[in-house]
């Protein structure tokens, strides 16, 4: 069974334009399913998911507002 967490994302910068919005409200059980939701409500965000279907080097994530990190 999934734990799913409700989880705001929000875009910032050139991902913000190409998104057309400013945040994005997901339900999700995984990181994986949230890049995934964020890639179906947003197609203008080109390359968002690698070949792997993991997070492109040229985005960047905040975890909770306090740090950038890269997956």
């Amino acid at each position: 069974m999934k734990d799913f967490t409700a989880v705001t994302v929000e875009f910032y910068g050139v991902p913000r334009q190409r998104a057309g919005r400013s945040e994005l409200a997901v339900t999700a059980a995984s990181l994986q399913e949230v890049l995934s939701a964020i890639q179906e409500a947003c197609p203008n965000l080109p390359r968002l998911l690698d070949a792997k279907g993991i997070l492109a080097p040229h985005y960047l994530l905040s975890l909770n507002g306090e740090q950038f990190v890269r997956i």
